[in-house]
C-alpha cells in the first residue's frame, strides 16, 4: 500500500519540473524578443562622459540636444557581428537627416581603420572607446549594439546585435517621418 509520503515523494519532482518547465516557456509565449532588452537609459538623454585625453563636448554636441535622428552604433574591428551588418550601417547613411556616430570598441585605430577601408565608412562621427569606458556608460552588454536617439536628443530604442532592415523600418524610418513632419 502506496503511503501519502511515498506519494509526496513521487508528486514533488513532477510538480517542480513543471514549474521550471513554465518558467522557461512564458518568455516565449508572450513573444518576447531576447535581442531587444530594456535599457534604463531608454527615455533619457545619452550619459554624459568623461575620461583622460575624452572631450565631453563631442557626446553634448552629437550625442545629446536637438538634431537629426541618431544611430549610435557599438562596434569593432574584431566582432564578427559587427562585419555582418556593415551593409545596413551603409544603407542608413544614405538616408535623409539620419546621423551615424560609431563608437569604436577596445580596438586598435590602425585595425578599425583598415576594416573600415575595406568594408566602407558608414559613419558621420566616430568616438574611440579603447578601455570600453564609454561602453559601461551606456549600459552595453557586447557588439554590436545600437541605440537610436531622437530629433529631441532623447534615446528611443536599443538594438542588441546586428541591425536588420526590420529594425530599420519599425524603429528608425518612423522617426525620421516624425521629424520631417509639418
Amino acid at each position: 500500500m502506496v503511503t501519502k509520503i511515498q506519494r509526496l515523494y513521487f508528486l514533488l519532482p513532477l510538480v517542480l519540473l513543471g514549474f521550471l518547465i513554465a518558467t522557461a516557456v512564458t518568455p516565449l509565449l508572450k513573444g518576447t524578443d531576447p535581442s531587444v532588452l530594456d535599457s534604463p537609459l531608454i527615455g533619457q538623454q545619452a550619459p554624459a562622459y568623461t575620461a583622460d585625453g575624452f572631450d565631453p563636448a563631442i557626446v553634448d554636441t552629437v550625442l545629446r540636444g536637438p538634431g537629426p535622428v541618431r544611430v549610435v552604433n557599438f562596434f569593432a574591428s574584431w566582432c564578427p557581428p559587427c562585419e555582418a551588418e556593415h551593409p545596413m550601417l551603409k544603407t542608413m547613411a544614405t538616408m535623409d537627416n539620419v546621423m551615424i556616430i560609431g563608437i569604436n570598441v577596445r580596438d586598435m585605430p590602425e585595425k578599425r581603420d583598415a576594416f573600415l577601408a575595406r568594408l566602407g565608412n558608414p559613419f558621420d562621427t566616430i568616438l574611440n572607446d579603447p578601455d570600453g569606458g564609454l561602453s559601461i556608460a551606456w549600459g552595453t552588454s557586447g557588439t554590436p549594439e545600437t541605440f537610436i536617439i531622437d530629433m529631441d536628443g532623447i534615446i528611443r530604442h536599443r538594438i542588441t546585435g546586428p541591425i536588420t532592415q526590420t529594425d530599420i523600418d519599425a524603429l528608425i524610418v518612423p522617426l525620421v517621418k516624425q521629424e520631417n513632419a509639418p
